[in-house]
């Protein structure tokens, strides 16, 4: 598969209030790392890949979008929903195989070319090293971590519970995802099952929904250097690793 065949959509609709002011006049992926925002990374990531055909999904101060030149679609209710609420409210771009990444994350160019050459319906980004981020951002890592097992054949196994040990941790889910037409459809009949649930579900909730119900979900190691920017903490750790050549995304 070349990779110019590849959509891309970026999910950017909350406002991300856990960094504090740094988003009161802006949307959270506007915010600068290494004096370049958040979402010109993931454009500049995908543009390094060849994929141009981009879509993102707003909500929270959406006309500071307009300068960007990308379809665009509305999350109108993003104060009271999740990540899957703006995936589904873009589900007609997804008509051929598309990656998808929150907003609040950096990443170099191979941690999508590594999820674009796997194979699967819905292909998740995972970081088995992850821990040494984690240990950087938190005091205790398990706190914020979550469940993450996948079988001998790269399908994931469980995704998204709390955990009590660092110990048989296996990856974290990098906020990054491959979804086929199929995949997307699979998505959808499940979400049909739970119209009362829908805007409550985060996406690992999902995902393990889906797994529970028997589809496959395969696990890509991405192998590259990537960030989560969730806090004003988070911002300031990946900025002294950016600066000091530790963080590379470019």
């Amino acid at each position: 598969m070349k990779e110019s065949n590849i959509k891309g959509l970026i999910l950017a609709a909350g406002r991300g209030s856990r960094m504090d002011q740094l988003t009161s006049e802006h949307p959270k992926c506007f915010t600068e790392l290494g004096g370049k925002r958040l979402i010109d990374w993931q454009l500049e990531s995908f543009d390094k890949v060849s994929i141009n055909q981009i879509a993102i999904v707003t909500g929270y101060l959406k006309e500071q979008f307009d300068e960007y030149d990308l379809i665009k679609f509305n999350n109108e209710n993003w104060q009271k929903t999740n990540m899957v609420s703006s995936l589904l409210r873009a589900a007609s771009f997804i008509d051929s195989n598309t990656i998808i990444s929150y907003s609040d994350i950096v990443f170099h160019k191979n941690a999508l070319t590594n999820i674009i050459k796997h194979d699967g319906d819905i292909v998740l980004g995972y970081d088995k090293n992850w821990l040494n981020q984690w240990q950087l951002r938190f005091d205790d890592p398990k706190e914020d971590a979550e469940s993450f097992e996948i079988s001998d054949h790269n399908f994931v196994l469980d995704i998204g519970n709390e955990i009590n040990s660092t110990d048989k941790v296996m990856g974290q889910y990098t906020g990054l995802f491959k979804l086929t037409p199929i995949g997307m459809e699979k998505i959808k009949k499940i979400l049909c099952k739970l119209q009362d649930k829908q805007d409550s579900l985060d996406m690992t909730a999902l995902f393990r929904l889906m797994i529970k119900e028997g589809i496959k979900i395969s696990a890509a190691e991405i192998n590259t250097d990537w960030f989560e920017i969730d806090t004003p903490n988070d911002l300031e750790i990946a900025d002294k690793l950016y600066n000091s050549g530790q963080l590379k995304i470019s």
